[in-house]
């Protein structure tokens, strides 16, 4: 390898990261929310979910054929049960066009206990190979693995590297929970949310967590302060699953995270996406638990209904009302049934009964794509900001 570059980097930009400090193992880690937030994680689930490096990604210009990446990559491990999710990859990107993907080591995990202590299992770094990218100068994002919290160390390659092209692309923030992270998904790019930033040459900003898309105040600040030309928030599915909210609560907590939202972006179009069906919980509360089958199941008394419990139908309503009010005086606000991504009859694109594979995310991004241009902002919005 004739170009080595250590990091930090000053050649190698790290993009849909708001925090990047010194890693313990080495190099850098990467996170998507800014520092601040740390102080505000309520468990170790939540600090692992909201450290996961899917849709970031590193961007540099070489002439090189092969590369060789070295990281640290960790797993979470709850009660015994290793994740499902041990099989990683770093998704290559050349000039806008995903060409490959290439498989990642697992260095190390965190390890809840059955009685909820905490340890680590250590190990690593590995490096990972990136060949064949064919002659030429072109712009090559490295996009990190989707399921793992992610140290970056080097990159090596055959030729120089450098500096990324200014980014200059519309600037887009989606949040979501596992049904836009897509852990489900072959790799981060696979997921609806990459595949249409791909498309339409959108620079994404991807805060999709898994299990703790909450609507907690303190994403709501991050997505205010962050900049951007169009905002999409994909709402409901882990409130119902986690039942953690009820009728009472859950509109006034969106409301308020709009409004926060709002404080920071007064006019960018704003698309709430309701959830996809979820066909054994479309008429039942939460919470939601994998069954033995590893199909996900429904594990409350229907009669919590009656006491404010959430249906998925009952969110689905709930975030429409609150579009249709709001966009009275806010003509930047749009909303998207969820079931209008994956239709009701289209159970075999849900792996487990509620998240779809990469055949269903690839319904799903036209799908969404279609919907959304509808909107009469996105063209002025998709014009290249300053």
């Amino acid at each position: 390898m004739t170009d080595v570059q250590l990091f930090p980097s000053t050649v190698v930009r790290i993009d849909g990261a708001r925090d990047v400090g010194p890693s313990e193992h080495g190099g850098v880690y990467a996170r998507r929310l800014p520092v601040w937030t740390r102080a505000q994680y309520p468990d170790v689930m939540t600090d692992f979910v909201m450290s996961a490096s899917g849709g970031i990604r590193l961007a540099f210009r070489t002439t090189s054929t092969t590369l060789a990446l070295q990281l640290h990559t960790t797993v979470l491990e709850m009660r015994g049960e290793t994740s499902q999710l041990t099989t990683q990859v770093v998704d290559v990107v050349v000039d806008g066009v995903h060409v490959r993907r290439c498989p990642v080591g697992i260095d190390a995990a965190i390890v809840v206990a059955e009685d909820g202590s905490i340890g680590a299992r250590e190990g690593g770094p590995t490096t990972t190979v990136v060949d064949h990218l064919g002659d030429g100068d072109k712009q090559v994002e490295l996009w990190l693995p989707n399921g793992t919290a992610t140290a970056v160390l080097s990159l090596s390659a055959d030729g120089e590297i450098r500096p990324p092209t200014p980014e200059t692309r519309p600037r887009w923030i989606h949040y979501g929970s596992s049904l836009s992270q897509g852990l489900e998904a072959a790799g981060i790019v696979s997921t609806w949310p990459v595949r249409v930033a791909l498309s339409r040459g959108l620079a994404i900003y991807d805060l999709s967590f898994t299990g703790n898309a909450m609507l907690d105040p303190f994403v709501a600040r991050s997505i205010a302060a962050a900049p951007a030309d169009l905002i999409t928030l994909e709402l409901g599915a882990n409130i119902h699953n986690g039942a953690s909210m009820t009728a009472r609560t859950f509109g006034p907590a969106v409301d308020g995270f709009l409004d926060t939202v709002r404080d920071g972006h007064p006019t960018t179009p704003i698309t709430l996406v309701s959830p996809t069906p979820f066909p054994v919980a479309e008429d039942r509360p939460g919470p939601v638990v994998r069954g033995d089958d590893g199909n996900y199941v429904v594990t409350s008394d229907e009669a919590a209904v009656l006491f404010g419990a959430l249906t998925v139908q009952n969110i689905r309503d709930t975030l429409r009302d609150i579009v249709d009010r709001r966009s009275r005086d806010d003509h930047h606000l749009q909303y998207i049934d969820g079931r209008d991504l994956l239709h009701a009859d289209e159970a075999p694109y849900l792996v487990d009964g509620l998240h779809p594979g990469d055949a269903g995310h690839e319904v799903m991004a036209a799908r969404f794509d279609a919907l959304w241009t509808r909107n009469g902002d996105w063209e002025t919005a998709t014009s290249p900001s300053p």
